[in-house]
């Protein structure tokens, strides 16, 4: 949670560790950042600027980003004025989301000049602005013109100015009383509403927060319609009071939030969020890094993700008419022994049929001599008439058989693209994600791209499976994807391990590591709940698990990645 509150301790931070450093070299990776590389005494640091609206910051970063073979007319700009400059000092404008970096360095005769870098954190208006030390622009990251905004402009030669007023107070600098007063006066809005309108650097959560312990989560309640009493009051002064401490005295602490994946939630320097899990790190820049690191790694495997899930959904939509097709062609293959019965008819009764007639009429003893219309070619002769109802059964006979293996090809095909979808569903890193968009570049569902250098990348199968302790200690592995799922069953697990799978439906391979040992029931009831877990019917109340000995499971001929059969298998329900 990147607000100002949380800014003021970046800010500190930075200037212990980076104040009189020098620029070494400055490069803009893309349209959104600038990084400049700093050295002091023997220490190299990677200051990190990014104004992208999902992730604006700036902290030091140990993340490798590649630069574009020619910079952009930004960073020349920025190497011109700041290479071999020195920082001499960050600040914070109040409370606000807005930083200053201030450079010494020399201009083109030798003269001593300061520029300023100021990065804006403000959603999609946020901007990067390089100011002279007569406070006029010389250039920005995004220039904001007149038709874009009437009351604030970004460009070169106009006099640098600071975001309209919006008349908040600051808590480090106001009396908590007036202060109070102030958030009060707001009648028409909630508690945490007006704390978060009325005081700089204050975000929602922080605000709800607060509101809470005041108002025991009554949060929706407009400030006319609270009863302010003393308690109230004084609870309130009391929880601004100890905040005020807190960032006067800095003691606060980066904290990550997790979800119960571990996945980064959110992070700040109060436990604000005792509903997630929490780890302190090191240092508020480890903490920015790392949260917007893993961020971005999340939303690029989960738009990638995206991209793959929308081509599988609209194959499988494909196949499923295609089988629907297919059943229906299945389903006229049925008259051909109607058709048969025609030939044999017409081959039976050639004197009864004479030229230029379009149909015929039989008794049709394998039906009780009831009566039969067969259509007739009036351009050829009895005998061909009934040898065109010959070939036109035999040609269904074919047919029939070859729709057989048809129908259960796609129906296989079916269960492969479901299964592939499940894996993505469930896949949370972006080795995960690049193994099965290799398997389905392999398998022919994605263009293979001449250099595949993903291929490198690919971890070694065992360092991609997912690994268990049971209760009882033994080894419990979990496939996540359709090509660990095979290396797993085959490759990697003995004859008398156990497997396992969620029955019918797309999910991993599980397997028990037996090492000699006899696999209890405990330990198969533990190894059933993640094959359910890391199943399709994960949400299901109750799945359906087989398992068996490794030894009794097989690839079949033609099979794809992940596909098996099995048999001598138990099944326990999982609910």
């Amino acid at each position: 949670m990147l607000d100002g509150i949380f800014l003021s301790y970046l800010v500190c931070e930075l200037k212990n560790k980076i104040n009189n450093s020098y620029i070494d070299k400055i490069y803009q990776p893309s349209e959104t950042e600038l990084i400049l590389n700093l050295r002091i005494l023997n220490n190299n640091y990677k200051l990190l600027f990014n104004i992208n609206s999902s992730s604006a910051r700036f902290c030091l970063t140990d993340q490798k980003i590649e630069n574009p073979s020619s910079p952009p007319m930004f960073c020349m700009l920025v190497r011109k004025y700041l290479s071999g400059a020195k920082l001499i000092n960050i600040s914070q404008y109040n409370l606000e989301r807005i930083i200053f970096f201030d450079f010494e360095t020399s201009n083109e005769i030798g003269d001593k000049i300061f520029i300023k870098l100021i990065i804006e954190l403000m959603g999609r208006h946020s901007n990067i602005i390089l100011v002279d030390q007569d406070n006029y622009i010389i250039d920005s990251i995004k220039r904001v013109t007149p038709s874009m905004s009437r009351v604030r402009q970004i460009l070169p030669k106009l006099k640098y100015s600071l975001p309209p007023s919006q008349d908040k107070k600051n808590i480090l600098e106001h009396d908590l009383d007036n202060i109070i007063n102030y958030i009060l006066l707001n009648k028409d809005l909630s508690l945490s509403e007006s704390l978060l309108k009325s005081l700089e650097g204050f975000s929602p959560s922080l605000a709800e927060k607060i509101s809470s312990k005041i108002l025991f989560n009554n949060n929706n309640l407009k400030i006319k319609d609270l009863d302010i009493n003393n308690l109230i009051l004084k609870n309130l002064k009391l929880e601004l009071l100890n905040l005020k401490n807190i960032l006067k005295n800095k003691t606060g602490q980066p904290i990550l939030f997790l979800d119960s994946n571990n996945d980064p939630r959110d992070f700040y320097f109060v436990n604000i969020n005792q509903d997630l899990n929490s780890t302190k790190l090191e240092s508020f820049n480890s903490l920015i890094d790392f949260f917007y690191q893993k961020k971005s790694d999340l939303d690029r495997t989960s738009q990638r993700a995206k991209d793959i899930l929308n081509i599988l959904n609209n194959l499988l939509k494909k196949l499923n008419n295609k089988l629907e097709l297919q059943r229906q062609e299945k389903q006229d293959c049925k008259n051909k022994e109607i058709i048969q019965q025609k030939a044999i008819l017409l081959q039976s009764n050639l004197y009864l049929i004479n030229k230029n007639q379009d149909y015929i009429i039989l008794e049709n003893f394998f039906d009780n001599n009831n009566k039969i219309k067969i259509d007739l070619d009036k351009k050829i002769s009895a005998p061909a008439n009934a040898e065109k109802y010959f070939n036109q059964y035999k040609k269904l006979c074919v047919k029939d058989k070859m729709l057989d293996d048809l129908i259960i090809s796609t129906k296989n095909e079916i269960i492969y693209i479901e299964s592939v979808i499940d894996n993505i569903i469930r896949s949370t890193s972006q080795q995960n994600l690049e193994e099965i968009k290799l398997e389905l570049q392999e398998q022919g569902y994605l263009k293979t791209k001449k250099n595949l250098k993903n291929k490198n990348k690919i971890k070694k199968p065992l360092e991609m499976i997912l690994k268990f302790k049971s209760k009882d200690g033994f080894d419990i592995l979990v496939g996540n994807n359709n090509i660990n799922n095979d290396w797993l069953t085959f490759k990697h697990a003995q004859k008398n391990d156990i497997w396992l799978h969620a029955q019918k439906i797309p999910g991993a391979h599980v397997i028990i590591k037996s090492d000699g040992r006899k696999i209890l029931e405990s330990t198969i009831l533990e190894a059933a709940k993640l094959a359910a877990k890391n199943s399709k019917a994960k949400d299901s109340s109750g799945v359906l698990v087989d398992y068996t000995l490794v030894k009794n499971v097989r690839k079949y001929k033609g099979a794809k990645p992940g596909m098996v059969l099995y048999d001598n298998f138990r099944t326990i329900i999982i609910k």
